[in-house]
């Protein structure tokens, strides 16, 4: 029976990572990455009940529920938005500085290699 209880856990816990992944792939296609803390801290838990187990998907970015559901229009508040524009810019700019190391990287191994 511990066999059984072990094969389970890690097939779970294979579940759970895999769910963890596609959201977190999702999140880049769709470009809802800003700051990266709605990807970074998505993770897993599994609560048990009598009979039968929740595999529970979470972050600890409280705004989750919007991404995924949407929201109601509401009055927003223009220094968020300049907050999040904000992120978005600084992220932009690493992937762009990222972008150019890697490159420059590159040109440096085929030059060593000559």
């Amino acid at each position: 029976m511990k066999a059984v209880l072990n094969t389970l856990g890690k097939t779970i816990g294979t579940i759970g990572n895999k769910f963890v992944n596609r959201f977190r792939k999702e999140l880049s296609q769709q470009n809802h990455i800003a700051s990266g803390t709605l990807s970074n801290t998505m993770h897993f838990t599994v609560k048990s009940k009598k009979n039968e187990l929740d595999l529970i998907i979470q972050s600890k970015a409280d705004y989750i529920r919007e991404v995924n559901e949407g929201q109601k229009p509401f009055n927003w508040n223009l220094s968020e938005i300049m907050d999040w524009m904000d992120d978005r810019i600084k992220m932009a700019i690493i992937k762009s500085f990222l972008a150019i190391l890697k490159t420059e990287k590159e040109w440096q191994l085929i030059l060593l290699e000559r």
